[in-house]
């Protein structure tokens, strides 16, 4: 949750670099459209979840495929 959305985006070429290919919680974690973004624009798969609380929560970010 450190990371600005298009700090993540710049990050993601990166990945490879490293054993994790996957960008955990880059953001924070309520903000689905951003999260959306960083998957399209980042073509880097994102873990999230550790910090939402309701199914209303990960049903938004299944449904928009954050």
């Amino acid at each position: 949750m450190r990371w600005t959305p298009d700090e993540a985006i710049r990050a993601a070429p990166c990945a490879p670099a490293f054993p994790a290919r996957v960008a955990e919680e880059p953001t924070i974690p309520d903000d689905v459209p951003e999260h959306v973004r960083i998957v399209r624009e980042g073509g880097l798969p994102v873990a999230t979840g550790e910090n939402l609380h309701t199914l209303y929560e990960f049903a938004q970010m299944i449904m928009r495929a954050a």
